[in-house]
């Protein structure tokens, strides 16, 4: 009995060993899972910092006081900082990959597709180099790789964007980056007719979005206004009038009256409203632009 006493007495005073081991260990894994958090937030903050210093060396040249002779306009400027990058910044991939996104991004915008897919499809290949394949930064090249083929009319947006719902989806994180992608994704399927597909992605991004901001944010406002769109476009006309009325509502309530997302949803629904045989309701609602 007394042996027995003995043994029950070491194996209980070794289970607490154990666990006392296993709580070191853990708090040494939550440390440095807190050291490898902290160093990534301070290297982000450094690269957006180096960022926003170039732009602004860039951009400084289109400045009266600063610029000598000619002011170049911002085709000019995007190219300077185009062949920059070409110099500039090899030893620092990761920053490189930031600018380069960036810059196309920016010329995307501005219709220069030509000059941002270079700089598009670099910043994806030093991504996928340094960062790995299924890395957030990746995902969100592709994004933008894909607004440039659906703005410019060149290339299938779909692979890239299913590509980088792929990795928001494999990161398990139900953010801003995955409501956003759900919503390209959503859009670029109605563009093509697949109007099911595409409801299904926009109706994800609405709960993410709603979920993330609550529901009477204007970037709710935006996922219900393209919903409408959808219903719209399928023949929904009822379901578009409560869609657009409620988009509507909420960037009345959240934006001035001059927003253009407010304009583009009071004519969205201003057609509705003309479709439904209510052109009464219709003048009233563009009485607003």
């Amino acid at each position: 009995g007394r042996r027995r006493r003995r043994l029950l007495a070491a194996a209980v005073a070794a289970a607490f060993v154990l666990g006392g081991v296993r709580y070191v260990v853990d708090l040494r894994a939550e440390r440095h899972a807190a050291l490898e958090a902290r160093n990534d937030a301070r290297q982000e903050a450094e690269r957006a910092d180096a960022v926003a210093r170039f732009l602004k060396e860039l951009f400084q040249a289109s400045d009266p006081r600063q610029a000598r002779g000619r002011i170049p306009d911002a085709k000019e400027l995007l190219q300077r900082g185009s062949e920059r990058l070409g110099r500039e910044l090899r030893d620092q991939p990761v920053l490189r990959a930031q600018l380069l996104d960036t810059l196309g991004t920016i010329q995307t915008n501005l219709g220069l597709f030509d000059a941002a897919r270079p700089l598009l499809e670099e910043a994806l290949a030093l991504r996928e180099r340094h960062r790995g394949g299924g890395h957030p930064e990746v995902a969100e090249t592709l994004v933008h790789l894909g607004a440039l083929a659906q703005l410019s009319g060149k290339g299938d947006a779909l692979p890239l964007l299913r590509r980088a719902l792929a990795i928001r989806e494999a990161l398990g994180r139900e953010d801003a980056g995955l409501a956003d992608v759900l919503n390209d994704l959503g859009m670029t399927l109605a563009t093509q007719g697949r109007f099911d597909e595409a409801e299904t992605n926009l109706r994800r991004s609405l709960g993410l979005h709603e979920r993330l901001w609550g529901e009477r944010d204007p970037r709710v406002a935006k996922i219900l206004h393209n919903l409408g769109g959808i219903a719209l476009q399928s023949g929904r006309t009822e379901e578009a009038a409560r869609l657009l009325e409620h988009a509507v509502a909420i960037r009345e309530a959240a934006v001035p009256d001059d927003d253009p997302g407010l304009a583009g949803s009071r004519e969205a629904l201003a057609l509705v409203r003309m479709q439904q045989g209510k052109p009464a309701e219709a003048v009233r609602t563009l009485e607003h632009l």
